[in-house]
């Protein structure tokens, strides 16, 4: 392939910076799309972050709390990414749809989820481990691992295969705004836009992650602090922390979408 037919080369600092200024220019929009899904996404997490904490066995209510979680951010992602790709602006106070795009969209993330499932495998059956074994890792039981049972070249190859997934996730991440305005599932497509653009996707994601990362925990130390000096105790202050964090992280993935929308549109328009 020539120079010339090579895809444009993704502005990682410009992206970011527009993924934010959305954020902020659009905040009654945004607010519209979020605010009932994050509250129910935030009522679910607390659930999750307090099962998780007590070391709880993983049950059905569980289960179906990640994937409330998991519906729940379909609606809101495949909103903002329609809001920037094509305008579509939320009338109602209310959003909350869940429809084929919205099922596409999970389904597509169950996609690319599962690409690390071989190399997961691969690392698991290198170490030898028996039936019994993995049943107690799933209750929480960690095993004692015999460094004879390790079978390098299982080990290799399943590191291998999950840089590959890992490195094909990022590119076809892409297909998520694509599915979200009905462009539909196209992998061989996405495959060809992201062409010498993977390590400058990964860069915007990194970037936006590590900026919300950064005010997270500033504002969870302050905001615990506060709490903490007027008497609150810990317990009450580690539900409000998560409440906040769980905020922040919608934020987060907000942002996300806008970058992965922008990368959509810069690399679609050749």
């Amino acid at each position: 392939m020539s120079e010339n037919l090579l895809p444009p080369k993704l502005p990682v600092v410009e992206m970011v910076k527009e993924a934010f200024q959305g954020a902020y220019f659009h905040f009654n929009d945004m607010v519209r799309i979020v605010w009932l899904p994050t509250l129910l996404y935030v009522m679910i997490n607390v659930y999750i972050s307090q099962q998780t904490a007590n070391a709880l066995e993983p049950s059905i209510f569980l289960l179906g709390a990640f994937m409330a979680s998991t519906f729940l951010w379909a609606m809101m992602a495949v909103a903002w990414h329609r809001r920037i790709l094509t305008g579509e602006t939320p009338t109602d106070l209310v959003h909350f749809k869940f429809g084929r795009s919205e099922a596409r969209f999970v389904l597509v993330t169950i996609m690319l989820t599962l690409l690390f499932l071989p190399g997961v495998i691969f690392i698991v059956m290198s170490t030898g481990l028996s039936t019994p074994d993995l049943q107690n890792m799933m209750a929480g039981v960690e095993p004692t691992l015999q460094p004879d049972n390790v079978s390098v070249p299982f080990l290799i190859v399943g590191y291998v295969l999950l840089f590959m997934a890992f490195h094909f996730s990022v590119r076809l991440s892409l297909l998520l705004p694509a599915v979200a305005i009905g462009d539909g599932v196209n992998a061989g497509q996405v495959i060809n836009m992201t062409k010498g653009n993977f390590w400058r996707l990964l860069g915007a994601v990194l970037l936006c992650g590590l900026i919300v990362a950064i005010a997270v925990n500033v504002v969870s130390a302050i905001v615990g602090s506060v709490f903490l000096a007027i008497g609150l105790g810990v317990a009450e202050v580690t539900l409000i922390i998560n409440i906040v964090v769980s905020l922040l992280s919608i934020f987060a993935l907000v942002v996300n979408v806008a970058v992965l929308s922008i990368a959509y549109r810069h690399l679609s328009k050749t």
